[in-house]
């Protein structure tokens, strides 16, 4: 009922953009019909330690990009839906729909409006990557964005970007998965300011609260960061920045009381031990530390480009705390021909529990991974295309000081329209 709520005011909020007299005058709309279909083999479905599940499963799914368009107004509006099906491997199935829209409004010459409002109903395996957690869990999962901003030109080489971020995110409870329906918002604002055609300068500071009703958990985060970015030249550009964030973190732990004893039957053997009494009461903890994120781009012939990264942030998770992480990612893409692409992609990523005071968060989130990716796209037409992927994970989960990995394999086609449009409507 809480998302539903939601969902409706933020259709009022569009609707009423849409409703303005100057972008209702005259706009241009344009649409581009999308089909994906594809499947996957995999030797580890859930990254499970032990016994691995071999599964076997097709997506298919598709959508309309569907655009608005007027001198003040501009619009994009992307439903799609996806099903999922396993003919080998239990309890992945899923039905997916989304509706993403992306909204800017030029309200004054110097200044314009934006609202992204997406309700995206998945499954968690769509996302078993960036989930951190001793195996991958699947349920499925509602989830409501919402996000105005307005981005102000001070000069021209100054530009001031205020927004506000909220995130709406509620799960299928089953029995065996871990996860905690939450609440995240975030204030956050950025100055940029060109110095030169190539050198500039940015300043970003934020604050979010990251909540989770089901165990009360809460976070208050403070966080900051400033850099730059240069444009080396046309084929190489250096992106770099350093900051700071700390959080007030709200959770309920476990406490043995002193003194105080139960008797118990131990399920395995039938006989009465004694234990001592463990209450739940309400911690509280501060952690702080540096974030920082650097990126280096570079073109090294017209048909081979690359990308290096790295981005420490605090970030939540559905696992109802909130994670600190640290992330390297390198990425290669060659043409090999007109219409045929190679692609290499490989990372690691640190993740852990923001603070390791709640034992419980730090068991399901402690995890480092290594990520390995290669594949090719082959082009039949401009609307028309096939890849073929091959994915490698390995997870070392530090809490239980053992390891599990994933080999993939995945086949899609997808079929992008003609992008067709109607003038002056």
């Amino acid at each position: 009922m809480r998302m539903l709520k939601q969902l409706v005011f933020a259709l009022v909020v569009i609707m009423s953009l849409l409703s303005t007299p100057t972008v209702i005058a005259a706009f241009d709309v344009s649409w581009r019909p999308q089909i994906r279909l594809g499947t996957r083999v995999t030797d580890n479905l859930r990254t499970a330690i032990n016994d691995p599940e071999a599964a076997w499963g097709f997506d298919m799914g598709g959508g309309l990009q569907l655009n608005l368009e007027s001198n003040q107004f501009k619009s994009q509006i992307t439903p799609a839906f996806n099903f999922r099906r396993f003919v080998i491997g239990e309890g992945a199935d899923a039905d997916e729909y989304e509706v993403r829209t992306s909204t800017q409004w030029s309200v004054v010459e110097r200044a314009v409006l934006s609202l992204d409002f997406d309700y995206i109903r998945d499954s968690t395996l769509s996302t078993e990557l960036t989930d951190a957690g001793r195996q991958t869990a699947v349920s499925n999962r509602d989830t409501l964005n919402v996000a105005p901003s307005v981005a102000v030109s001070i000069n021209e080489r100054t530009t001031l970007n205020l927004g506000f971020y909220y995130s709406d995110v509620e799960f299928e409870q089953l029995p065996g998965t871990p996860f905690a329906d939450y609440e995240f918002k975030q204030v956050n604002g950025t100055l940029t300011h060109q110095l030169t055609e190539q050198f500039s300068i940015f300043a970003n500071a934020y604050v979010s609260e990251f909540q989770t009703p089901s165990n009360g958990g809460k976070s208050l985060t403070y966080g900051g960061m400033g850099g730059a970015s240069y444009f080396w030249s046309p084929t190489l550009d250096f992106e770099v920045g350093v900051g700071y964030v700390q959080s007030e973190i709200d959770f309920l732990g476990q406490e043995v009381t002193p003194g105080q004893f139960q008797l118990v039957i131990d399920p395995d053997t039938g006989q009465i031990i004694l234990l001592p009494v463990v209450t739940t009461v309400e911690q509280s903890a501060i952690e702080s530390g540096p974030i920082a994120r650097a990126t280096i781009r570079k073109i090294w012939s017209p048909v081979m480009h690359s990308e290096l990264s790295y981005n420490r942030s605090v970030s939540p998770t559905v696992f109802g705390a909130q994670s600190s992480s640290d992330d390297i990612l390198f990425s290669v893409e060659r043409e090999l021909s007109r219409r045929f692409v190679a692609l290499f992609r490989g990372g690691y990523n640190m993740r852990s529990a923001e603070t390791e005071n709640n034992a419980r968060q730090s068991a399901n989130l402690d995890r480092n991974q290594t990520l390995l990716v290669a594949g090719v796209r082959y082009r039949f037409s401009q609307d028309i295309t096939l890849a073929a992927t091959y994915r490698f994970v390995y997870n070392d989960i530090s809490f239980l000081d053992e390891t599990s990995y994933n080999n993939s394999l995945f086949f899609t086609f997808t079929y992008n329209g003609e992008l067709r449009s109607y003038r002056g409507f």
